[in-house]
């Protein structure tokens, strides 16, 4: 680990700007910025117990809940992220779950029989879907479910 010695502040007066600390004649003018944040503050202070809090405070984000709520009615885990100013992994952490479930509500109703006459077999919708969307000149198709409310929509 190299040892680092503060040379100033920096004009916007949240950063602190550092060298390494070496003797003047062989400084290669490398020099390092470290931003003046509340972790910052309270490890200054010796405040231990701030800490712990803080990093705690930091990594609140979302709560679970929400994010899961949030994918279940349709939004990405990218789209959360950025809309909260969250890094991806921690909403990906809670995201997965629900990705199975919904991907869960679009086999169950691609597995649910359409019939449009009393005399006509009851088809899958899966199959009811492609058999439409090919009559009608369609590419390939793609299945989702999303839930805001009490129900499913596939």
């Amino acid at each position: 680990m190299r040892t680092l010695r503060f040379v100033e502040l920096a004009e916007d007066g949240r950063t602190l700007l550092l060298a390494p600390d070496v003797p003047q004649a062989i400084d290669n003018g490398e020099r390092f910025a470290l931003s003046i944040d509340e972790r910052l503050r309270a490890a200054s202070r010796g405040d231990v117990s701030r800490l712990g809090q803080i990093e705690i405070d930091v990594g609140a984000d979302l709560p679970p809940r929400e994010i899961q709520s949030r994918i279940r009615a349709g939004e990405s885990a990218e789209q959360i992220a950025a809309a909260a100013g969250m890094r991806l992994d921690r909403v990906e952490r809670y995201a997965y779950p629900v990705l199975q479930e919904r991907t869960r509500m679009v086999e169950q109703a691609q597995k649910a029989h359409v019939r449009l006459r009393d005399s006509q077999p009851a088809l899958p919708l899966a199959e009811f879907a492609a058999e439409r969307l090919a009559v009608m000149g369609a590419g390939e198709s793609r299945w989702d479910a999303c839930r805001s409310g009490a129900n499913w929509e596939v």
